[in-house]
């Protein structure tokens, strides 16, 4: 035991024929012990560790034997083995030589030191023999976390934030019960992804990881975690949905996953988080709407997310000389419904977008195929983008065959854009006095294909067109940009 007198004789291990050993020496000895030439060891050990001691013995006639053993010297109150492990594993795989601070921190024994030198070592707390708190933040830890931390079954807090560690978070941490707190931010270079063993972590006060690589999905198991008060997740690389079960930890004061690449939709059980007093969301790829019971909570809340593609942006033909107009606000959505301009490049000459609407119009003067990228851009700055082509050719004359079947009286045509492809389609009625309407197509809509040819397509009587002196009216009665037809009975 350190500190304790020590005294053992060895002389009786060794024996010799002539009977004439004479003297003794050994290697080895702890600090404080020596032997004397009669053969006993003593003294009072001031080092614990284990010590290989080799002995010699000597006869008159100079001749040696050896033998060799270990004195292992104990110390008072010795600190848990396992958490003495743990914390020279952490020295050692984070390059504790550099460290800014290690006042202490002496590794070189293999043995536990006692607990009260420990709690001496700089960022360690023990409450008896028992690590419960390390705190080495900005402290210049470079390597990684190992897995050994898991064994520090009575710790509390575990602060590794602000330094330069890689790696992953080891499963292992989900091992400790008793932490409290967790907090690995702003180390730039961890890692993989969020181990879901951290669910179990029932005691957990604060998660906080952020400023790191992590990446992959949030474990839906953290909203089993019932003393969470502090989340934050912000600056890494995760994707994926927001776990519903997150809307089940009632005791959660800040959430923060801003600046992630998370998508889908806010899910409205976050309104359930009563003591919530700060969101963070914004910075990701969130669509749909900001839920009612989300704007309903008085938190602090940024949600902030940029314009998306609702849908993609088709291609379409355009006619040199012609006029064109295509709107492409509908294909874009915002979370926060707040896109106040539009910008297109590539656009064929002569035509423009407009900044406000999104409408692409004007007269193309050049043929050829034109890939146009279009940008929408919220009053925060967010951009979302698409791209798609807009073929310009010259337009191709023909003339309508028998088939149109045009015969009769008051045959009438409308020309517009009935199906919203950007082609002009006709609209063929006919009005004069028939015996047999469905017999003469007497309403009927040809779509172009933007190539001259025509897919028919009769209109059913439910649009009751037939009869004497129908009247259609076409035009843009919705304000979506597409042309629609009225039809208005006008008997004789």
């Amino acid at each position: 035991m350190l500190g304790n007198n020590l005294n053992i004789d060895i002389s009786a291990n060794f024996g010799d024929i002539n009977n004439n050993i004479n003297n003794y020496t050994a290697t080895g000895l702890p600090g404080g012990v020596t032997i004397n030439s009669r053969g006993v060891i003593s003294g009072t050990p001031t080092t614990a560790d284990t010590f290989t001691v080799t002995v010699t013995a000597t006869d008159r006639a100079g001749y040696r034997g050896e033998d060799e053993f270990n004195i292992t010297v104990l110390t008072r109150n010795p600190l848990n083995a396992n958490d003495y492990a743990a914390l020279l594993t952490l020295y050692n795989s984070t390059s504790g030589e550099n460290w800014a601070n290690r006042t202490g921190w002496d590794v070189s024994s293999r043995t536990p030191l006692s607990a009260d030198v420990v709690n001496g070592w700089h960022g360690v707390t023990v409450v008896g023999n028992r690590v419960t708190g390390l705190n080495l933040d900005r402290n210049s830890l470079s390597g990684t976390i190992p897995f050994e931390l898991g064994s520090l079954s009575n710790l509390r807090y575990l602060w590794l934030g602000s330094n330069s560690l890689s790696g992953t978070i080891p499963s292992e941490l989900g091992s400790l019960s008793n932490l409290q707190r967790l907090s690995l931010h702003h180390n730039n270079s961890l890692s993989g992804t969020i181990p879901s063993e951290l669910g179990s972590l029932s005691n957990l006060q604060e998660l906080s990881v952020n400023n790191n690589r992590l990446s992959g999905t949030l474990p839906s198991g953290l909203g089993s975690l019932s003393n969470l008060q502090s989340l934050i997740l912000s600056s890494n690389n995760l994707s994926g949905t927001i776990p519903s079960e997150l809307g089940s930890l009632s005791n959660l004061s800040g959430l923060f996953l801003h600046n992630n690449s998370l998508i889908g939709t806010i899910p409205s059980e976050l309104g359930s988080l009563s003591n919530l007093q700060h969101l963070y969301l914004y910075n990701n790829d969130f669509r749909g709407t900001i839920p009612d019971s989300i704007n309903a909570l008085s938190a602090d809340k940024q949600l902030e997310n940029p314009p998306y593609v609702e849908t993609q942006i088709p291609d379409v033909n355009a006619f040199r000389s012609e006029n064109f107009n295509f709107n492409v606000s509908r294909n874009f959505g915002d979370l926060n419904n707040n896109i106040n301009s539009y910008g297109a490049n590539g656009l064929p000459n002569g035509l423009t977008i407009n900044s406000t609407t999104g409408v692409i119009s004007g007269t193309p003067t050049t043929d050829g195929s034109f890939t146009v990228t279009v940008t929408a851009t919220d009053r925060a700055g967010g951009r979302g983008e698409d791209e798609f082509n807009i073929t310009v050719s010259r337009p191709t004359s023909f003339t309508l065959s028998d088939s149109f079947a045009l015969n009769g009286n008051f045959t009438n045509l409308y020309i517009g854009d009935f199906n919203g492809d950007n082609y002009d389609d006709i609209l063929r009625q006919e009005k004069g006095s028939w015996s047999n309407d469905d017999a003469y197509r007497t309403a009927e809509v040809l779509l172009s294909q933007g190539n001259g040819n025509f897919t028919r397509t009769t209109l059913p009587d439910s649009f009751a067109l037939n009869g004497n002196f129908t009247n259609l009216y076409v035009g843009d009665f919705n304000g979506d940009n597409h042309e629609l037809f009225h039809p208005s009975l006008n008997p004789p």
